[in-house]
Formats: C-alpha cells, sequence, structure tokens
C-alpha cells in the first residue's frame, strides 16, 4: 500500500470506518463451537494496523467472527470461552484459509496489505502444522509474508519451545508476533536471541498510559525493548485521542485499536483500503 499523500490525521480514518460498523443482535446463550464449524457460520473479519508516522495501513489481523442465522454477528467470548477445551486445530485452519482467500482478493484488486492471523501456540507445535501453513501462502510477488500472532504469556510459560518454532517460521516467510505484551513481558529481556518479528503491547497496559505513569512505566520499557532487538512495536487497544498522542511519543512504530477502525468485514476492508489508495495518488489541489 501507498502511504497517504496528505498529513495524516487519526480522525479521517475514524470516519471513513464510522458508517462500516455491523449490526449485532443481542445473544441469549453461547453457541456451539463445533455446530459453527459444521455449519460454516465462522468467518475473519479485519482490524487494520496504522503506521503512527504516515497513516498508511500496513497490515490488517484476521479476528474471528461468527455470523449465527439468527442472532446475527456474535464475538469471540460467546463461542470461544477461556480455558475451554476447543478445536483450536480446525478454528486456526479456517482463520488462515478464509484469510490467505481474502488476500487474494485484496491483491487482485491493486491493494495488497500485510496479513496477521492468531495461532495458539500449542496448534503451532503440532508435527504438519508449519509445513501445512507454509504451502497455503500465495506465490504472489506483491505478497509480504505472514504474521502468526501467538500470546504472549504462552510463549514466556513455554520459551524455548516458542523460539524454536519462530526460527523456523522465519525460514517460511512466517513471522511470530508477540501478542499481548503486558507486565509479565521481562523474561523476554534474557534471551540471547530474539527471533520473533514484532511486539504487540496489549490494550488493558496502552488504555489509560496517557495518564496512567505505572502503564507508561511497561510501554516505554517495552519500547525500549523493541528497540534494542530491532522489531517494530504496536500499541494495541487504542481507543482515544489522548492515549493516541501518549503512545506516539512513547516511540511506538504503528496503532491499532477502535481510535482508527473496529473489525470489519473483508469487503469493507477492501473499500477502506481502495479509498486510501485513491487518496494516496490523487495529486494535491492547487489553490
Amino acid at each position: 500500500m501507498r502511504p497517504l499523500a496528505t498529513p495524516f490525521r487519526p480522525a479521517d480514518l475514524a470516519l471513513r470506518v464510522a458508517h462500516l460498523a455491523p449490526r449485532r443482535a443481542t445473544l441469549q446463550a453461547p453457541v456451539d463451537i463445533e455446530e459453527a464449524l459444521a455449519a460454516g457460520w465462522l468467518e475473519p473479519w479485519y482490524q487494520p494496523q496504522v503506521n503512527l508516522s504516515t497513516g498508511a495501513i500496513l497490515r490488517a489481523e484476521a479476528l474471528l467472527r461468527l455470523r449465527h442465522p439468527v442472532w446475527g454477528i456474535v464475538e469471540p467470548a460467546r463461542f470461544l470461552p477461556s480455558g475451554a477445551d476447543l478445536p483450536w486445530r480446525a478454528v486456526s485452519d479456517l482463520v488462515v484459509d478464509r484469510a490467505i482467500a481474502d488476500w487474494r482478493g485484496f491483491a487482485a484488486r491493486g491493494t495488497p496489505i500485510g496479513l496477521a492471523v492468531n495461532v495458539p501456540l500449542d496448534v503451532l507445535r503440532e508435527p504438519d502444522f508449519v509445513r501445512s501453513l507454509w504451502r497455503r501462502l500465495p506465490d504472489h510477488p506483491a505478497f509480504r509474508g505472514l504474521t502468526v500472532e501467538v500470546d504472549c504469556s504462552a510463549i514466556v510459560d513455554r520459551l524455548d519451545a516458542a523460539t524454536a518454532i519462530a526460527r523456523e517460521l522465519r525460514f517460511c516467510n512466517i513471522g511470530v508476533s508477540i501478542d499481548d505484551a503486558g507486565p509479565g513481558w521481562t523474561p523476554l529481556a534474557a534471551l540471547p536471541h530474539f527471533p520473533f518479528a514484532e511486539l504487540k503491547v496489549d490494550g488493558g497496559t496502552v488504555r489509560g498510559c496517557a495518564t496512567d505513569p505505572a502503564k507508561q512505566a511497561v510501554c516505554a520499557a517495552l519500547v525500549e525493548h523493541a528497540r534494542r532487538v530491532r522489531v517494530p512495536i504496536v500499541a494495541e487497544g487504542v481507543e482515544s485521542e489522548e492515549d493516541l498522542a501518549a503512545v506516539k511519543a512513547l516511540g511506538f512504530d504503528s496503532v491499532q485499536g477502535f481510535v482508527f477502525a473496529r473489525p470489519m468485514e473483508a469487503k469493507k476492508l477492501a473499500r477502506l483500503l481502495a479509498r486510501q489508495d485513491a487518496a494516496a495518488t490523487r495529486p494535491p489541489a492547487v489553490g
């Protein structure tokens, strides 16, 4: 994607996506994930990650949603309960396949961007998953590689296994992003070599960092570490102009959050990318 030709204002992107907010029905009961898989109700939605310097959309993170025939769009808390024994491999395969298919659609429209998917560490450790994932990557000159986001706590708990997987994936044009990094990140600092491609700071740490010294300290330490190991750092869950200004001052490279855009369907992201591309190529007004 080309960067925006005009100076970037966060409100610009927010206004462009405000009308894209989906209607959600009130869900009365949990949804069975096995039923949803069998019925084809699951689909990826996308939240843009925005470069703080240029305002360009760098990447889209695929976030799972369920389109129920009665209740409408259902968010993961209702069908992926925390701690439950769930078919993570089947869910991961579905998200990867659908996200790559959507990426091909973006590329066909001339607006290819980076792509990120969430995969549990246990799934990445399955003997055949990495090879299967590599075989599904687009053979396209505009494909920049896939980012796989893995929860920071899982990486810290099994640091040796996680670093080995990250090293292996680097040779497959797949980078591992440490997702939801927060106060418990410090074991990462002891790594003699850092094979991970990115640090993402969790929304609970980012939200309120404009006024909370403790959150500022955690963010600053993570930014410093990212600079030391030479990886980009992303602020997640940015929901206010005050926190946006704070993460920019702290030195974050990019941001993701409601201040820019909520997760959206692939077709709506495609329209947003087309508008950005048109704005980047539009000649400046002469007045």
